[in-house]
């Protein structure tokens, strides 16, 4: 896992366990995903992202890959049509 990505969820209170453990409030085990969205989108949309999950009270268990995964494609059907990183 990337300092970056490490540093940004330390920021936020988001703990990052292992897959072998059941999440509780802000926790995840989507390392993969994080690191996608740091590599596609920048440091920037990766914090504005889990800022907008760990803020919203009824958000705050979604920490998993299909909400961060809604979110990417939810900015490019609101208008976002830039070509995705090979």
């Amino acid at each position: 896992m990337s300092e970056t990505v490490e540093t940004i969820c330390a920021e936020l209170g988001i703990s990052i366990i292992p897959v072998t453990r059941s999440r509780a409030l802000m926790e995840t085990c989507a390392v993969n995903t994080l690191e996608r969205l740091l590599a596609e989108h920048g440091p920037a949309h990766l914090r504005a992202v889990l800022i907008c999950i760990a803020e919203t009270a009824s958000n705050k268990r979604s920490l998993v890959a299909p909400a961060r995964g809604a979110s990417r494609s939810g900015s490019q059907a609101q208008g976002d049509h830039r070509r995705p990183s090979p």
